[in-house]
């Protein structure tokens, strides 16, 4: 089962992201893409890494290059593919790089060789703004990954204030209890 969750920031993408997983196969895979830059980052690594302890979920951190990864077998959760863009984006001393094709064939890479995997995106671009050059990059980049990522998916999940609702696939594929549940969270949107 290939799914796809996507939403605007701080949505429930996450948490629905983990609930999914935890219906799935053992072992489970966190995979984690977000770059620690500063202090901040750093904190807010080991706030997931507390959060995730107790799930019995193992971790890959892996901020680029993600097409060589060693997955293993078991259901992963790629967390996000918006950090994998900006990691891909530039190199390590700040000049621009076109990734989608590298981030594409990585994508690509991951989902044959995963039976289960849960991809988190974020819905960039909708506000309708200009942008700088180099953000208008990404957020066509991210638009396009994410349009991929979606045709790959069986199911294709939106979050929005927590409400998850079901733009492609059949959810009663899922796990019967997780399936019951987004039924009644989206009954209930």
């Amino acid at each position: 089962m290939k799914i796809l969750l996507y939403g605007g920031s701080a949505c429930g993408k996450s948490t629905f992201a983990e609930s999914i997983l935890l219906s799935m196969p053992e072992p489970r895979v966190y995979f984690a893409t977000m770059r620690p830059w500063s202090k901040f980052d750093l904190e807010r690594v080991e706030r997931h890494r507390t959060l995730r302890k107790d799930k019995g979920f193992g971790t890959i951190e892996r901020y680029r290059d993600i097409e060589t990864a060693e997955l293993g077998a078991g259901s992963i959760l790629l967390e996000d593919l918006c950090n994998l863009v900006s990691n891909e984006m530039f190199d390590d001393e700040g000049n621009y790089i076109d990734c989608y094709e590298k981030v594409e064939r990585g994508l690509s890479s991951i989902l044959e060789r995963s039976e289960n995997i849960v991809l988190v995106t974020n819905d960039v671009g909708a506000d309708g703004s200009i942008y700088s050059e180099y953000t208008q990059s990404y957020i066509h980049t991210l638009g396009r990954l994410n349009i991929f990522a979606a045709r790959s998916c069986d199911i294709v999940i939106e979050c929005a204030a927590g409400m998850p609702a079901v733009i492609k696939g059949d959810i009663s594929l899922l796990d019967r209890s997780l399936s019951e549940r987004v039924i009644d969270m989206v009954r209930s949107a």
